[in-house]
């Protein structure tokens, strides 16, 4: 009977382990499930982020090798509208070099590409990475330094104090140095976008270099900061130099086929543009030349080492590029209309741009009028202004007295900075951008054999059309 009962009591006891295993076999096979499920779940995930991610990378490697493509085959924008691809396999897919990855490109000319204008072209590339496709839209231009408000080849120093304002784009080739003394933001300098390279780089006066706007313990802020801070376009120290050799030479290939058609004028002088023609002089007691500008679009001067004095009557009604071998010298207003109406002016001197002193502030005798000099005052100058191997200065930088101001509304590109005044005297310089120079470039004005991005957008919505539809 004892043993009876104890042997009962042993069968329980062994059920109940037996229902104990089975339970926790059931909930280890559960948890089992569940973790290979969300292990799955986990590996189907990264599988698509990782594609995904590699799909954009595959799109953006695709419009930088487009990017890459137009800067070695095109020097300046194709005038036809139609887009093509980058060459690619039978279906036009490019494979990406030590990558299994695909990249299908399409480069699409905007239809209002002319000759007279910077042109653009829409690069739309798409990615493909484990069966995920990723977009991106890439619009980009040449370069030309017409399109910059000031383009430096050396450093940009005493130029970004408070109160400076540039509203259009800024390259040197040196360093640029940027200082204020308000505690804040207020009176900061302001430059749309600013680009050195990285032999140059961006300064702070008593700090050093620099590599964001705002650098950390410091009252300076260049605005407008928001932009700054998100880099390129606005905030780029990495940029190629800008080639001025490679300018000069092109003029002067340029120059050597113009003078077998007759479009140039030998010696310095007096040069006066008025509406549709433009009057020279070679001295005061000559009789003017006329010379129609309409079909001209380049005029050169071969003046060597004598001064070629510009002024304007009245606005030049065509676009026109002045190019001296020498020096030119501005010799009072500077004025141009609309490029709807006439313009874009340059003034191009492969020496030094200067301003002119006037005789009569030394009681000197002048040129009758309307030939004489007139910059004993503040002057106005609208044109993009280029000294390829020298500066913008003055030819006397304690005259006028007191100072006034040059306002130039266009663009500056100069080998280095000259001397525009001294101690109250002479000019003070100020550049107002022209927008039209960010679309539009003075006739026959070369490009620095690169391309500049103008925008950049990820995944964009095409309105139901195809990738390779003429859409810019």
């Amino acid at each position: 009977m004892h043993t009876g009962l104890r042997t009962t009591g042993g069968g329980r006891s062994r059920g109940v382990a037996l229902a104990i295993v089975i339970i926790f076999g059931f909930v280890l096979a559960v948890l089992a499930t569940v973790v290979l499920v969300f292990f799955q779940s986990n590996v189907s995930s990264y599988s698509f982020v990782k594609n995904r991610l590699k799909a954009r990378i595959a799109a953006e490697a695709g419009a930088m090798l487009a990017l890459h493509i137009l800067e070695q085959d095109y020097d300046s924008a194709p005038q036809s509208g139609t887009p093509f691809h980058l060459p690619g396999d039978s279906a036009q897919w490019v494979r990406l070099p030590e990558s299994e990855d695909l990249a299908w490109v399409v480069v699409d000319p905007c239809n209002r590409n002319r000759e007279d204008n910077l042109g653009a072209v829409e690069i739309r590339s798409r990615g493909m990475a484990g069966g995920m496709s990723r977009d991106v839209v890439m619009r980009a231009c040449p370069d030309y330094a017409s399109r910059y408000a000031l383009m430096v080849d050396g450093d940009v120093l005493d130029f970004f104090e408070d109160g400076r304002v540039v509203d259009g784009p800024v390259h040197a080739n040196g360093r640029i140095e940027f200082s204020s003394l308000t505690p804040d933001s207020t009176n900061d300098p302001r430059v749309h976008a600013v680009s050195t390279t990285a032999d140059g780089g961006f300064y702070l006066e008593g700090m050093g270099r620099i590599e964001r706007p705002h650098p950390p313990g410091s009252n300076l802020w260049v605005r407008p900061y928001s932009h700054h801070v998100l880099g390129r376009p606005y905030w780029n120290d990495a940029v190629p130099e800008a080639d001025f050799d490679r300018m000069v030479e092109y003029y002067r290939r340029l120059e050597h086929n113009a003078a077998v058609d007759g479009t140039q004028i030998t010696g310095g002088g007096r040069l006066l543009l008025d509406g549709d023609i433009a009057l020279f002089k070679g001295g005061p007691a000559e009789p003017a030349d006329t010379i129609p500008i309409a079909e001209l679009d380049v005029l050169f001067v071969r003046n060597g080492s004598s001064p070629l004095y510009v002024k304007t009557l009245s606005e030049p009604s065509e676009p026109l590029s002045i190019v001296s071998n020498g020096s030119i010298y501005i010799a009072g207003l500077i004025e141009t209309s609309s490029v709807s109406v006439g313009g874009p002016l340059a003034l191009i001197a492969m020496r030094d741009v200067r301003v002119a002193r006037d005789p009569e502030a030394y009681g000197q005798p002048d040129w009758p009028n309307p030939w004489n000099i007139d910059t004993d005052r503040g002057l106005l100058v609208k044109a993009v202004v280029a000294a390829l191997g020298g500066s913008l200065e003055a030819e006397d930088p304690s005259h006028p007295n007191p100072s006034g101001r040059l306002s130039l509304v266009g663009g500056l590109i100069q080998r280095r900075f000259g001397i525009l005044g001294i101690a109250g005297h002479g000019y003070e310089l100020s550049i107002s951008y022209d927008q039209v120079l960010a679309s539009t470039r003075p006739p026959f004005f070369p490009s620095l054999g690169r391309w500049h991005m103008l925008s950049w957008e990820q995944d964009p919505d095409y309105g139901g059309r195809d990738i390779e539809q003429d859409m810019y």
